[in-house]
């Protein structure tokens, strides 16, 4: 076996190239590569590009782990009249309610075709670390101190 291909193993014999650093198998988004410490060089790959978006794969509903990818889907296919209508997709909102309101501004986004993202689609302009953070507030006081409305009124500050 060539050195440097394979697993972090050399005498595994796997065809994937190595992580470049252990700590980064257990990671999926970039902000978890700065909790751990792990400094990335220059140009690696790194999904979320902007600060204070989601990302395709960042999860709307967290109860039902549905992600803005599934619910953008969902709305292209679908098309639904309502809102609540996004709940057929896969139970999201139907757990403890704390997405509603952001399901209701994707479908508002989509039903005037006013994307929030590059692309066009809808979007939620709220980092997903704030999101569970906000998330985890209102589970704990039941206040809402994060709405898609204000959401959109620190974006056009």
């Amino acid at each position: 076996m060539t050195p440097g291909l394979g697993s972090n193993n050399p005498n595994s014999g796997s065809p994937n190239p190595p992580l470049p650093h252990p700590k980064l198998s257990i990671c999926r988004y970039s902000w978890r590569f700065v909790q751990l410490g792990v400094k990335l060089p220059r140009g690696s790959l790194v999904k979320r590009a902007t600060v204070g978006h989601m990302d395709p794969d960042d999860n709307v509903c967290l109860c039902f782990r549905v992600s803005l990818r599934k619910i953008r889907g969902f709305l292209e296919r679908e098309n639904p009249g309502k809102a609540s209508l996004i709940s057929e997709c896969l139970g999201a909102g139907t757990g403890c309610h704390w997405c509603v309101p952001f399901l209701e501004e994707l479908h508002r986004q989509h039903a005037v075709g006013e994307g929030a993202s590059e692309q066009g689609e809808p979007d939620l302009k709220v980092s997903p670390e704030r999101y569970a953070k906000e998330r985890l507030q209102f589970h704990q006081t039941g206040k809402r101190a994060l709405t898609p409305i204000s959401v959109r009124r620190t974006d056009t500050k």
